[in-house]
């Protein structure tokens, strides 16, 4: 009499084997041996399963384990894609940054440059500014201390009845007193003072030319050349007109 398929007691293995429970190693290698030998129950067990037969309690079991493990798959597919794609996005905004940096860093040089620039313009703008306001200051000063000096002499002239022989003749004979007065013809400037003559404003000897009737008493300005009166210079004439 062939005894019942369930009367097997490895049938329990082949379940908790087929279901993914885990045998222990000793539990396995019996359960090969036994399989080996060829046991209708088990392998009728083992068809069901694998066919996956409707009335079969392992079918679900396997099935869930199988979607289970599509699952598991997918979630460690869509994990592994979410780093993926969160190490993409952190490298494409470190290489925004350093590309911005890049940026800000070319704008502060260039911004630091033109800064430069106009600081240079405006210093070299202002600088001539002044320049040009000193020399005109320069010229009035001139201008009008010719003037002063032309005036002075003619007094001189008109007084002492000669005109001076030099530029040093000249300022010895203006530092005299006036006659009837308590002040010289004129008030020079001691720090300017030299033994042959008076430096203007630019810091040049005033020049001075004797004739027979007229002296003529000038600057030769601010460029230095000697001109004769003439041009840059800031001269003046003084007319003297000689006792009969």
């Amino acid at each position: 009499m062939t005894p019942a398929v369930d009367a097997c007691p490895f049938l329990g293995l082949c379940e908790r084997e087929f279901a993914g429970a885990g045998l222990p190693p000793d539990e396995h290698e019996r359960l090969e041996e036994h399989l080996a030998q060829g046991c209708p129950s088990c392998e009728a067990l083992i068809d069901r399963c694998l066919g996956g037969g409707a009335g079969d309690p392992l079918g679900p079991r396997i099935e869930r384990a199988l979607d289970a493990a599509s699952g598991a798959m997918s979630d460690r597919r869509e994990a592994v894609l979410a780093r993926v794609e969160d190490a993409l996005r952190r490298e494409d905004d470190a290489a925004r940054r350093r590309v911005r940096r890049r940026h800000l860093r070319s704008l502060f040089w260039l911004t630091l440059l033109a800064a430069s620039v106009l600081l240079a313009v405006a210093y070299v703008g202002t600088a001539a500014v002044i320049r040009l306001g000193q020399r005109e200051a320069q010229r009035h000063a001139v201008r009008t201390e010719v003037q002063a000096l032309v005036t002075a002499l003619s007094a001189w002239a008109r007084e002492q009845g000669d005109l001076p022989a030099d530029a040093a003749a000249l300022v010895t004979a203006l530092e005299r007193t006036r006659p009837g007065r308590d002040h010289a013809y004129f008030r020079f400037d001691p720090v300017r003072r030299r033994e042959d003559g008076y430096l203007d404003a630019f810091g040049r000897p005033y020049r001075y030319l004797p004739a027979r009737d007229r002296a003529l008493v000038w600057s030769v300005g601010p460029d230095g050349r000697d001109d004769g009166g003439e041009g840059d210079d800031v001269g003046a004439w003084v007319v003297f007109v000689r006792p009969q």
